[in-house]
């Protein structure tokens, strides 16, 4: 089976979250870059680096819609919360299971047409598109959906270790890639597959980012 860029980059989300082994979550990464297109790849960089999504849907909505959709009160909904100590995943594991798993969209296109689309949305709306993502998602597309619904990764990986990371995909200095980072993508707008091929481009001696603020000495 066809494993779209949204569940790629939920096992990846899985792997950094359960291991605590910085060889394979090096692993991991360095696969999932490997694979992942440049709209996912810029995407995925986004959220791994904290970027935070907006969608205007609240912790207490969630609690309020997965209740409904599981079928059970609030207080059994608080209990199981106690024991995972987390949101989504105690949305994961009461959920019923999916009608149909959706495999072939990527990461880039669930976040820009089915995260972000949600802010501003009347509730009853709002609420059907997130119920429908959940009956089309396995538990770990789940997860992560219902994290970006929330605004963002609970993961946050050491920058310095996955800087490191992406300079040995790209096969390009750190520092190069450090400069291409600064101010390399808005943070009010998700950077796309253009920004991506500019930071991981050859060195040609031009500089692809903005450039490092002026400091006083």
């Amino acid at each position: 089976m066809h494993d779209g860029g949204l569940h790629r980059f939920a096992r990846l989300i899985e792997t950094l979250d359960c291991s605590a082994e910085p060889e394979v979550n090096r692993t991991a990464l360095l696969r999932y870059f490997a694979e992942a297109d440049a709209e996912d790849a810029a995407c995925a960089l986004h959220l791994l680096r904290g970027g935070a999504l907006r969608t205007g849907v609240s912790p207490r909505g969630l609690r309020q819609l997965a209740c409904q959709v599981a079928g059970i009160d609030p207080w059994l909904f608080d209990a199981c919360r106690q024991v995972t100590g987390d949101l989504s995943e105690t949305i994961v594991h009461l959920l019923p299971p999916p009608t149909r798993v959706e495999h072939a969209s990527g990461l880039a296109h669930w976040v820009r047409q089915r995260v972000l689309t949600l802010r501003g949305l009347p509730p009853s709306e709002r609420d059907a598109r997130i119920t429908q993502a959940w009956a089309q998602l396995d538990t770990a597309g789940r997860h992560l959906f219902t994290q970006l619904v929330a605004g963002g990764l609970r993961v946050k990986p050491d920058a310095r270790w996955l800087l490191q990371t992406l300079a040995a995909h790209a096969q390009r200095d750190v520092r190069l890639l450090a400069q291409r980072l600064e101010g390399w993508a808005d943070a009010r707008s998700l950077p796309g597959a253009a920004l991506w091929l500019a930071l991981v481009a050859p060195d040609d001696g031009v500089r692809a980012g903005l450039p490092f603020a002026f400091r006083c000495v």
